[in-house]
């Protein structure tokens, strides 16, 4: 999913708007679940919506060895 939204972030803005029907102020109540207490309620979902019709498409994420080689090491090196 992130590559799609790299590469159109338009698509996502209909998913979004859907979403904030189910809002009662800050919590968000979708259908069959428990309702989610936000801290900023729909506003967010708005402020995400306007930045993906501003944002513009840029390239796909792609796969790279030695990024997971350094990652694994990261964790290794961390802890889990």
């Amino acid at each position: 999913m992130t590559n799609q939204l790299r590469t159109n972030p338009t698509q996502f803005i209909e998913y979004l708007e859907d979403r904030l029907q189910y809002f009662d102020g800050d919590i968000l109540w979708l259908p069959g679940r428990n309702g989610l207490r936000t801290f900023e309620g729909p506003a967010a979902v708005e402020e995400a919506i306007q930045f993906l019709r501003d944002a513009e498409p840029v390239s796909e994420f792609e796969w790279r060895s030695g990024m997971t080689r350094s990652c694994d090491d990261h964790v290794n090196d961390t802890g889990a």
